[in-house]
């Protein structure tokens, strides 16, 4: 992952759905989040740890086409 200023990071979290932004926060430690594993997310969510995965990388792909 590219490294990105603050400014781009609001702009990428207020990018992807409310979901997919509390997917990232917990998986990157954001919001006095600790970082979780997918375990951790997927728990949560009630979803399988490997659709956490794809939520994060579905949020991370529609940020970096809002920033390209």
């Amino acid at each position: 992952m590219s490294k990105w200023s603050g400014d781009q990071f609001l702009f990428m979290l207020a990018m992807v759905s409310s979901r997919e932004r509390e997917v990232l926060r917990m998986r990157y430690g954001l919001d006095g989040f600790p970082p979780c594993s997918w375990a951790e997310i997927a728990e949560a969510f009630g979803i399988t740890p490997q659709r956490a995965c794809g939520v994060e990388r579905k949020a991370l792909q529609r940020a970096r086409a809002a920033l390209a």
